[in-house]
């Protein structure tokens, strides 16, 4: 019965986060399912691993997905390059048993999660004050019901 209500209470914060902390949910998940898939290898978990290494790179394909190309050309292809080598490096991390590959792929997930939390409080403060808020991705975060992606394990 308690999986059951944790998972209720989980989609419950799903329905009801704004767009800005569903990305930020998204960030934690792909870094808390890569950590997991790094825990998974050194155990020599390989199903274990090739699970929470999956989950973080969906993250990441959701996450390119939808970005939007109104946010600006130059950030639109920065942020694409980013989510891209991040996916890329969780795959070979994956084919190639290679933590370090983990390592580095949470650690511009890390910086981009502190860069979109940083964002996000800039953004309800200028929100605040009159000033436009923040441009965050629609399609993942558009409807909140769309199961596009499991952040559970």
């Amino acid at each position: 019965m308690v999986p059951n209500l944790a998972k209720n209470y989980f989609e419950t914060q799903v329905r009801t986060a704004s767009k800005e902390q569903l990305l930020l949910m998204l960030f934690d998940g792909a870094i808390r399912f890569a950590e997991q898939g790094k825990e998974r290898m050194l155990a020599r978990d390989t199903e274990g691993q090739h699970k929470g290494l999956v989950r973080a790179q969906r993250i990441m394909m959701e996450l390119l997905s939808a970005l939007d190309p109104s946010i600006g050309e130059e950030l639109h292809g920065n942020l694409a390059g980013l989510y891209n080598f991040v996916y890329f490096r969780l795959v070979q991390a994956n084919l190639k048993r290679d933590p370090v590959l983990i390592d580095e792929a949470l650690k511009i997930l890390a910086n981009l999660r502190e860069t979109w939390g940083e964002a996000v409080v800039r953004a309800r403060q200028e929100s605040a004050s009159g000033v436009s808020p923040l441009p965050v991705p629609d399609r993942a975060t558009s409807d909140p019901t769309r199961p596009a992606i499991s952040l559970e394990g």
